[in-house]
């Protein structure tokens, strides 16, 4: 009798699993909590038995995620004293390390690139100046990468990261309102002016899989949702502006799902999750609890990492 012997080759999931969760860093009344916000209804859940830290910590709202180690980051001030980076499990809702004051305090803004497995900063030295840096959440060490890269006016929209091309964006004055584009290796950048400016930028991310960057900004008293072109600046709006009585800087991404998120009072009625379809700009809405206080948000796309198994078969 003759035995073939075959080689097969079988993806085991790789645990623990992440799911898909619009994260939501809420403030109550005891300090902030962790949740996830459902945009098809609003509901929300707390993970965890309780808040990550007391109200004696100062929150700027600053945050990012590592999906695949399910660790939250965020910017705060113990005691009023100085900026620190704090780290929650994304699991369990529970402070998994920190604070760890930071060498850099003055922030624009942080995002966490999956890739280099690295924690980036926008931050305001010297003069005002701008200057790109590495944090370790681990110890609070800011590496600043390359030369200050001058003294350039910012508002809200924080920063938001091509982790393919290694760059950083955010939005900035010097004359004209310009995307800046911050190499996340020489921390070197390049400029051009925003055509047109659409006002004061909320937020925006980057889409990886299209090779877009979007972008949710004010242009009067709606809200809109558009596309910058990164190499000349080209600003384009996706469908109709949105109306909204008011909004915080408060957003978030879901690249797979073609979804972006954000927070306001509608025209009518409370508090809401605003769902915007990134492909048509329709845009849909759900109340919050009455009484609900977003900080921020971040989307956590999941993860179904795969283990490589080998059998051998007689």
């Amino acid at each position: 009798m003759k035995f073939i012997k075959l080689a097969i080759l079988v993806g085991v999931l790789a645990m623990p699993l992440s799911a898909q969760n619009l994260i939501g860093w809420i403030s109550t009344g005891a300090g902030p909590q962790l949740s996830t916000i459902d945009p098809t209804d609003g509901s929300v859940s707390f993970i965890g038995g309780g808040p990550v830290v007391g109200t004696t910590v100062g929150l700027q709202g600053i945050t990012a995620i590592d999906t695949a180690a399910n660790r939250f980051f965020f910017i705060g001030i113990p005691s009023m004293s100085t900026a620190s980076i704090y780290t929650a499990n994304l699991a369990t809702g529970a402070l998994s390390d920190g604070p760890h004051t930071l060498s850099q305090t003055n922030l624009m803004g942080i995002r966490y690139d999956q890739t280099d497995d690295v924690l980036y900063g926008m931050f305001i030295v010297a003069a005002g100046n701008r200057q790109a840096g590495t944090i370790d959440p681990t110890t609070g060490a800011v590496t600043l990468l390359g030369s200050p890269l001058g003294s350039i006016a910012t508002n809200f929209g924080g920063v938001a990261i091509d982790e393919a091309n290694s760059l950083l964006f955010f939005r900035g004055l010097v004359g004209t309102w310009n995307l800046y584009r911050v190499s996340q290796g020489a921390g070197t950048q390049t400029n051009v002016a925003l055509n047109p400016d659409p006002g004061n930028f909320l937020g925006w991310a980057y889409d990886a899989g299209e090779t877009t960057l979007f972008a949710l900004y004010n242009p009067g008293s709606n809200r809109q949702l558009g596309t910058v072109n990164v190499s000349t600046g080209a600003v384009t709006d996706i469908g109709s502006a949105i109306a909204v009585a008011s909004s915080p800087a408060i957003t978030a991404f879901d690249a797979d799902g073609n979804r972006y998120f954000f927070i306001a009072t509608p025209t009518v009625g409370n508090l809401s999750i605003f769902t915007v379809n990134t492909g048509t700009g329709a845009a849909t809405s759900q109340e919050l609890p009455v009484g609900t206080n977003v900080i921020t948000m971040e989307y956590d796309p999941g993860s179904l990492p795969v283990e490589l198994t080998s059998y051998e078969v007689y």
